[in-house]
């Protein structure tokens, strides 16, 4: 079978990426923005990215299209359309658990594709309720199989002295990433044990320079590393704990039985993650402070 794959965004590019090496009895072709050519790059062998202009032009070549969604993106939206004016099948992939109906609606309609895959149970509870109308199919989670395959015996009982924060793209009017980070290392700061390394794991979408003031402000307490592009599995082999607000990430270290935890200022709203597995970081430390004492 011939399939087209159209991604965007990093999240669901790690999905699509992964079925598509547990498929390699189909031919692929791709058109893929930046952010997700960057995960493909790293997963798939040698592969010509086809420019999105050219999609009407070859959509008749192929049997399926299989796309990611994307608020920010517009190709997927593009592979839907052209692929029901074409009679083509196409399957389209929620790599999260909210705001999914901004990924369907074009010029105020929803357009929504012949199916469309959610990873979990609560993604199919959620997609179910806002994409009224849609054929909503739940499947095993390709990118999860494949991490879970390198996870390495470990104990995560304990809190332990590694904490991997994950970074996000995050700016509201009320909070931004960095002070997000910056509130993170505030509350640590605070515990009399020697929980001191710290590995920041940035989005694909971020470079270092980014929370450069934050870490100037706390590099003195803490061992602090900054990743970039490394395999998620390596990270989450070396946490006892992970936290951050709303990344997927998070939702895969459950997945992963790591300690998980959201760590969000007051100002911020809770995180949106449904796992009920992923706890209040700052209620945990004040636990944890009365143990020390």
């Amino acid at each position: 079978m011939k399939i087209l794959i159209v991604s965007n965004d990093s999240a669901g590019a790690e999905i699509l990426s992964s079925w598509v090496r547990q498929n390699p009895e189909n031919i692929y072709s791709y058109i893929l923005g930046s952010p997700a050519e960057k995960i493909f790059r790293r997963k798939i062998t040698l592969f010509n990215n086809i420019a999105i202009n050219q999609l009407e032009k070859i959509i008749n070549e192929f049997d399926c299209v299989m796309t990611g969604t994307s608020q920010t993106s517009d190709i997927e939206k593009k592979a839907i359309i052209f692929s029901k004016k074409n009679k083509i099948n196409v399957i389209s992939i929620l790599d999260y658990w909210v705001n999914y109906s901004k990924r369907f609606i074009v010029n105020g309609v929803f357009v929504y594709p012949d199916e469309i895959w959610v990873m979990d149970k609560y993604a199919l509870n959620n997609a179910k309720k806002e994409l009224k109308g849609s054929n909503i199919i739940l499947h095993s989670n390709p990118y999860i199989e494949e991490l879970l395959l390198k996870k390495t015996p470990k104990s995560h009982d304990k809190f332990g002295t590694n904490i991997l924060y994950v970074c996000q793209p995050f700016n509201e009017s009320n909070l931004t990433d960095i002070e997000a980070l910056d509130y993170f290392f505030s509350k640590i700061l605070k515990l009399k044990s020697d929980f001191k390394k710290i590995r920041l794991r940035l989005h694909p979408l971020e470079r270092e320079l980014k929370y450069r003031s934050v870490i100037k402000k706390y590099i003195n307490h803490f061992e602090i590393d900054i990743i970039n592009d490394s395999p998620l599995s390596d990270d989450l082999n070396w946490s006892d704990c992970v936290v951050g607000m709303h990344a997927q990430a998070l939702a895969v270290a459950v997945e992963f039985g790591v300690k998980t935890f959201y760590c969000i200022p007051p100002k911020g709203k809770k995180c949106v993650l449904p796992h009920i597995e992923i706890l209040n970081f700052e209620k945990y430390l004040e636990l944890y402070k009365l143990h020390e004492n």
